[in-house]
C-alpha cells in the first residue's frame, strides 16, 4: 500500500511512529526522496556542487533535470519528501508527476501557489519535532515497548574483513547503503550506485531472496549494477549472496557479521576481489 494509505487509514500509526514511515528524509546536504510503500523506492542524495557542476559542464542542463531523472520516476503515486524549501523552479518539475503527498521545510509563495491547484494533493510543512527514544508495537490484549532504533552506522564502525579494502568511494556507497537497508523491512537488501538506491529487496523470507528482488528490480530500470554496493540488514550464514552479487557486477558488501560461518562469506569475497565490511549492529526492522 502506499504512504497515502497512513493519512487516511492508518494515521494513529502515523503520528505514533512518524520517522519509521517517513525516514530517511534529512540528510547533509542535501536530500530529495521519492517514497512509494513502506521503503524509499528513489532515495537518493547528492552534493550541490557536483550536481550543479555536472549540469552546467557536462550535460547542460538545470540540476532539476538531473533529479526529475534520478528520484521522480520511481515515485509515482506516492510521497515526495525534501529537507530544503521547495522553489518554484522545484514545484515546476514535480507538479509534471502524479503523487499524493509533498512534505517540505517551507514553499516558495509562488511555489505553493502553482502546488495548490492540484486539489487532491496535500502539502505538509515539517516543523521541529522530538525524536522519541521508546517504541511499541501492539500485539494481541497488550503492547512491547522496546528501544528506538535511533543508530546509524558512521565510518568509525566499519571493519573491514576482506583483504581489499572498500576505497573511499566504495565507504560513502556503504554507509548511505546500511542508512537505506535499515529502513527496510527484513530480511533486507539495498543496492547503491553514485549514492542512489538502484534496487531493493524487503519482507522477503530469506536474504537470498531479497538480494534476487532487488537485483531484478534494478535491471526492470535499466540500471547497470556493475561497481554497485549491497547493504544486508542480517549476517550471511552461507556465501550464496556474496556469489549471487559478485554476478551481478557488486563490488563491496556491508552486514552486522556476527554468523558462526561468517568465514565462509569473507572468503567468497577474497576469492572475488570484493570488499567487505561489518558493522555489529542489526536493526532488524519488522
Amino acid at each position: 500500500a502506499r504512504l497515502g494509505h497512513f493519512l487516511f487509514y492508518d494515521f494513529e500509526f502515523l503520528m505514533s511512529h512518524p520517522l519509521e514511515v517517513l525516514l530517511p528524509f534529512k540528510l547533509n546536504p542535501f536530500e530529495f526522496t521519492g517514497y512509494q510503500g513502506l521503503a524509499s523506492h528513489g532515495a537518493a542524495i547528492a552534493v550541490i556542487i557536483a550536481m550543479y557542476l555536472y549540469s552546467k559542464k557536462v550535460l547542460h542542463k538545470p540540476v532539476l533535470w538531473i533529479l526529475d531523472r534520478i528520484v521522480l520516476p520511481v515515485a509515482f503515486g506516492g510521497i515526495f519528501i525534501t529537507n530544503t524549501k521547495v522553489d518554484l523552479a522545484t514545484a515546476e518539475e514535480i507538479n509534471k508527476l502524479f503523487y499524493e503527498v509533498l512534505i517540505a521545510p517551507d514553499f516558495d509563495p509562488a511555489a505553493l501557489e502553482l502546488l495548490k491547484k492540484k486539489e487532491q494533493r496535500i502539502l505538509l510543512k515539517i516543523k521541529t519535532f522530538e525524536v522519541k527514544k521508546r517504541a511499541f508495537r501492539s500485539l494481541l490484549n497488550g503492547v512491547v515497548e522496546q528501544d528506538a532504533d535511533l543508530r546509524t552506522e558512521t565510518e568509525a564502525d566499519l571493519k573491514t574483513v576482506t583483504n581489499r579494502a572498500p576505497t573511499p568511494k566504495e565507504v560513502g556507497e556503504l554507509l548511505f547503503a546500511a542508512k537505506c537497508a535499515k529502513h527496510l523491512k527484513s530480511n533486507a537488501i539495498a543496492l547503491i550506485k553514485e549514492r542512489q538506491l538502484i534496487g531493493m529487496g524487503c519482507g522477503q523470507p530469506s536474504r537470498v531472496d531479497a538480494l534476487r528482488q532487488a537485483i531484478a528490480k534494478a535491471k526492470s530500470f535499466g540500471f547497470d549494477l556493475n561497481g554497485a554496493v549491497m547493504a544486508s540488514d542480517a549476517f550471511f550464514p552461507f556465501p550464496d549472496c556474496v556469489e549471487i552479487a559478485h554476478e551481478a557486477g557488486i563490488t563491496a558488501v556491508i552486514q552486522p557479521g556476527g554468523s558462526m560461518k561468517d568465514q565462509d562469506s569473507v572468503d567468497a569475497c577474497n576469492q572475488r576481489d570484493m570488499a567487505m565490511v561489518v558493522t555489529g549492529l542489526r536493526h532488524f526492522r519488522h
